[in-house]
């Protein structure tokens, strides 16, 4: 028996068909595998993205809330040290009126001292000393309350500046 060569060609495409078919299949396996690591790579990025973007948006969160308790501690502090100049500035302005009303005592003390006193040989009376002394001690009480208000104002907003800043530095 012999065989044609019709048959060892058909034998031969055929082996050639299935050996091209091994290694199609072996490619399609290898190429699989490759495009199941990329997705897990993928997939594993992913979770990675996902992850530093929560963390993220919590670190940003928390920054966020805390300004907002900086800010609120800040007004705070502010309408507490209003308050509390406020009572000091009602203090101070009774201890002026005080000092005022007993300024006024020794001005008519000092009246009623020199009620019909002359000056005396090589003297001058009392009471212009006494009511220069009141002029003065007037003066004085003027440019103190001034120097007071300037204070207390450049004070609290100096206070307050400094913890609205102190709250915006990051930490």
């Amino acid at each position: 028996m012999a065989i044609s060569v019709t048959t060892w060609t058909a034998a031969g495409v055929g082996l050639a068909l299935v050996a091209l078919l091994g290694v199609q299949t072996v490619r399609l396996s290898t190429e699989k595998a490759a495009h199941a690591t990329t997705r897990a790579e993928y997939a594993d990025a992913r979770t990675e993205a996902s992850r530093l973007h929560a963390k993220a948006e919590t670190e940003q969160r928390e920054e966020y809330e805390r300004r907002i308790g900086e800010k609120d501690a800040t007004i705070k502090f502010a309408q507490d040290l209003a308050a509390s100049r406020a009572v000091a500035l009602a203090r101070s302005v009774r201890a002026g009126d005080s000092l005022r009303d007993e300024r006024a005592a020794y001005l008519a003390r000092s009246g009623e001292a020199c009620g019909g006193a002359s000056a005396g040989t090589g003297g001058a009376p009392a009471c212009p000393a006494a009511r220069v002394l009141d002029e003065l001690f007037g003066q004085a009480d003027s440019f103190a309350g001034s120097v007071a208000a300037a204070f207390e104002g450049s004070y609290a907003a100096g206070t307050i500046c400094a913890r609205q800043y102190d709250s915006l530095t990051v930490k």
